[in-house]
């Protein structure tokens, strides 16, 4: 969290999820006959145009999409147009209520995504008529990780904001943390990106301040912190 650190926090790093490569898809050598390249997140990108020897050519025709600016950031680093971002939030939602993405019937779209992800995306395009297909780049697993250091933060008082950026890595924070400490954890402020996180953190127990950033986006997310509670240090 070198945001928080650039904005005087002091931030506890815990890995939540780790990220290891699938098998290479198919559709990763050919991308060219596709509409539409959609990205769900910078691992994404990572793990499918991080996969070629030699920067990537896409055919004139071929739109990028992007969820996010980390996800467009990691694609502009790769030399990819971005033609699409949605502005409002980075979820599948806030990319399908964008004009271009309303009238695709007879398109072909590529998903390139995690395994296992969600299928509001594909459903919803479908049913606009588009011909989708997946390129599930990566999966997701939990890490062993040391929780020491956050119970010796909280019994210094240091832990004031935990911070998470998806559903799963808040589910893997909830089953990681040793059921003594639970109350400690959920009566925590927390701060997620969007509503689906927040909605999830409540159905799991959440009693502490919920802090929604619109985005992944490191500075989004310390801006939302600082708005929402002024002057305040992460441990």
């Amino acid at each position: 969290m070198a945001a928080v650190e650039t904005a005087r926090g002091r931030a506890l790093r815990m890995p939540l999820i780790a990220i290891e490569a699938c098998p290479q898809p198919p559709a990763l050598k050919q991308l060219s006959r596709f509409d539409w390249l959609i990205f769900v997140s910078a691992n994404a990108v990572t793990h499918s145009l991080g996969r070629h020897p030699k920067p990537v050519q896409l055919a004139p025709g071929t739109r990028v999409a992007a969820i996010g600016a980390a996800t467009a950031r990691a694609l502009e680093q790769r030399g990819i147009k971005v033609s699409l971002r949605p502005q409002a939030s980075a979820n599948s939602e806030a990319l399908l209520a964008c004009a271009p993405l309303q009238r695709v019937e007879g398109e072909n779209i590529l998903i390139l995504r995690g395994a296992g992800g969600r299928e509001l995306l594909r459903q919803e395009l479908e049913q606009r008529g588009a011909q989708v297909s997946y390129a599930e780049c990566y999966r997701r697993v939990r890490p062993d990780a040391d929780t020491k250091p956050l119970y010796h933060a909280w019994a210094a008082g240091k832990v004031v904001v935990i911070s998470v950026t998806s559903v799963e890595s808040l589910r893997n924070l909830v089953q990681i943390v040793e059921h003594d400490r639970r109350r400690d954890l959920l009566d925590a402020p927390l701060l997620v990106v969007g509503e689906r996180q927040r909605h999830a953190a409540l159905e799991m127990g959440w009693k502490g301040t919920i802090i929604v950033a619109d985005d992944a986006d490191p500075d989004a997310m310390v801006n939302a912190l600082s708005a929402a509670m002024p002057g305040i240090q992460s441990g």
